[in-house]
């Protein structure tokens, strides 16, 4: 490899899925708690975690990050009034009540087979992929889910006799395999992961569902399949806890690897 791919490979590329996908894990390993003391002198620093060396952050990651998120249905908010927040607000109440677009509204209906309406608004509810496959080739399909939440705690600092509380967040990753066979998808199919998996890493994935549609194609079967998150939340630090970031679901069938 020349000196130029290889500056833009382990230097640029890089530097940019750190800015905008995340994690960037850099900085002194902190002891997390729910209420984390730390000295001023340190407290402008940057930290990862002293247990697993996860990423840190002192914003909230629906504000850091905005590539490869999966959003809670129906948790819209629109930046102008995110900017409008006060800190008193953040510290105090640490909760702001959000309202759903009018526009947004009712967009999953009962009787839609697949319904992933979000995906192309401004904070989208899925990610997906379609292929084909032959059925006689393939018993199973296993689906791989990568991500990490964030969960936030309280950093505090003594200054001049007077603590001061910041809500940071630690991120917390995980990764899960989950086996279907191929004869238990049917035309539509909407899977909650709760009945693939009965110890999820984290509560939050409680709302994830595989989902999608089978279509017969030449003799084969084409697929389209989308992970969702269908959970509902009414608060802007709620959807920070439920949305999940660095998302990347990989299916499997023994012959292929198909990633997003």
């Amino acid at each position: 490899m020349n000196k130029g791919a290889q500056i833009r490979d382990d230097i640029i590329l890089k530097t940019l899925e750190e800015e905008l996908l995340g994690p960037c894990a850099y900085g002194e390993a902190l002891d997390v708690k729910p209420v984390t003391s730390i000295s001023k002198e340190r407290f402008n620093q940057s930290f990862v975690t002293l247990s697993n060396n996860q990423e840190i952050l002192k914003v909230y990651p629906t504000q850091r990050y905005g590539i490869g998120v999966i959003y809670p249905v129906d948790s819209q908010l629109d930046v102008e009034e995110i900017n409008t927040q006060s800190t008193d607000e953040h510290e105090e109440k640490g909760e702001v009540k959000i309202d759903t677009p009018a526009f947004l509204k009712n967009t999953c209906d009962a009787d839609q087979d697949f319904d992933i309406s979000l995906t192309n608004s401004r904070a989208p509810s899925a990610i997906g992929l379609s292929f084909l496959l032959n059925p006689i080739e393939i018993e199973n399909l296993t689906f791989k889910i990568q991500g990490a939440f964030y969960q936030d705690f309280k950093a505090s600092k003594d200054l001049e006799g007077k603590v001061f509380e910041e809500a940071w967040w630690y991120r917390k990753p995980f990764e899960i395999n989950l086996s279907v066979a191929l004869s238990e998808l049917c035309y539509s199919f909407k899977i909650p992961l709760t009945a693939l998996c009965s110890e999820l890493p984290d509560d939050n994935l409680k709302h994830f569902f595989i989902e999608g549609v089978v279509r017969k194609y030449e003799g084969n079967l084409l697929f389209t399949v989308s992970l969702v998150n269908r959970g509902i939340c009414t608060t802007f630090i709620g959807r920070n806890r439920s949305s999940l970031f660095q998302s990347k679901l990989t299916i499997c069938s023994g012959i292929v690897n198909l990633a997003t």
